[in-house]
């Protein structure tokens, strides 16, 4: 292999990676580390902790660098930034990573690293590019930004909202039609995305490199089942998952609770909204423990994994996770987006509150069906989605450029 000298260039410090796009980077970072020099420089948006964050990406990369922004990175709400956002011909995606302590720090990589290779781990990134054409470069999709904004407008219910995200959309979609042919090669998570790319951007090259499981780490260690016990692990701080949970407390859950005596559930995840915190409280039955250091025990107790996921863009890891842990999952086809699965074989679909009630008190009634599930499962994510196949693809693919 054609070992390669890369800055990995990032909006986010993947470690610890206890979310989806963090897992990604995390992986493949560290994958493509075995066989190239890679040089890491990232955003840390949350503050602090940077020291030892980059410790543990020094200890497989060649170089680390995490700087802290100057103004925050995800503000809440509609504050300035969203505003400054709104009038800007760039948006709001753009604008929040311009920063110019992280461009001189860019600069000063390539020159002094004799850097062969960019890699940009999101589209707002390419800001950076124009002035370092001269390297071969890459731009890694998490989601296809603009489809999942312009989704996230249709959805919305609050007209001012609606309006800022179709505007970001477009703002996005005119930024992916510049960037995305200014670079080598874009990366995308499955063959869906890579589709939604290529409806509004031509004449660029497109590969799928699917989002790694690690496992070895998340496997069954055979635990007892609690009989009944539903599982949801997912950050609601990301706004799909917070969707999906309000949607499960406030119609879902009373149905469960009319039509499965017995059932109780167990929901995961940083920042769960007010109405979950609140049914955590008031019933025995819906447990909420909010983040937790290792996911693992509570799917493994669990009988089966909800997903009631209708909102977001690429592929989940959650729902990969529970499949590779061997929990039966039960899932809004939007949470199955762009993955290889089969709905009746590897998970089972559900869209309207009567089809999850249905769906699931037939799975907890059935254990043989449920075993199968998991067992096709668990095969499915062995075969697709192992990291080591995964990272070794994506290192070959830099090895070639």
């Amino acid at each position: 292999m054609n070992s390669k000298r890369i800055l990995w260039i990032s909006h986010i410090v993947p470690y610890p990676p206890v979310s989806g796009g963090r897992q990604r980077s995390f992986y493949l970072l560290k994958e493509i580390s075995k066989d190239h020099d890679v040089f890491f420089i990232g955003l840390n948006p949350h503050r602090g902790g940077t020291a030892s964050v980059q410790e543990t990406l020094a200890s497989f990369c060649r170089e680390a660098r995490v700087l802290e922004p100057e103004r925050s990175h995800a503000p809440q709400g509609f504050s300035s930034p969203y505003l400054r956002g709104l009038f800007s011909i760039d948006g709001y995606s753009v604008r929040v990573l311009n920063d110019d302590r992280m461009a001189r720090a860019i600069h000063e990589t390539v020159a002094e690293q004799e850097i062969e290779l960019l890699h940009f781990d999101t589209i707002g990134l390419c800001q950076f590019h124009p002035r370092l054409s001269h390297v071969k470069s890459a731009l890694n999709h998490h989601n296809i930004e603009s489809h999942m904004t312009l989704r996230r407008a249709r959805k919305e219910k609050n007209l001012a909202r609606k309006i800022f995200w179709y505007f970001e959309g477009w703002k996005l979609r005119r930024y992916e039609r510049k960037e995305c042919p200014r670079v080598d090669i874009n990366l995308v998570c499955s063959d869906l995305d890579r589709e939604r790319l290529r409806n509004h951007m031509k004449g660029s090259r497109i590969e799928v490199i699917p989002n790694p499981v690690d496992i070895s780490y998340f496997r069954s260690e055979g635990r007892a089942k609690t009989p009944r016990r539903l599982v949801f692990a997912g950050g609601m701080d990301f706004y799909p998952n917070r969707d999906a949970m309000t949607f499960w407390v406030e119609e879902i859950w009373p149905e469960m609770k009319k039509k499965v005596p017995g059932i109780s559930i167990t929901v995961i995840g940083i920042d769960p909204p007010g109405c979950v915190q609140s049914l955590g409280r008031a019933d025995a039955d819906f447990r909420v423990l909010g983040f937790v250091e290792d996911v693992r025990p509570y799917l493994d107790e669990a009988e089966v994994y909800v997903c009631p996921v209708r909102d977001g863009g690429g592929t989940k890891l959650k729902v990969l996770h529970a499949m590779a842990m061997g929990v039966p999952v039960v899932a809004h086809p939007v949470a199955c987006e762009g993955l290889d699965v089969v709905d009746g074989e590897h998970v089972r679909h559900a869209t309207r509150v009567e089809d999850y009630v249905a769906t699931i008190q037939n799975l907890l009634s059935n254990k043989t069906e449920r075993e199968r599930l998991a067992s096709n499962a668990r095969r499915l994510v062995e075969s697709n989605y192992a990291v080591t196949a995964v990272g070794r693809n994506l290192s070959n693919l830099y090895g070639q450029l």
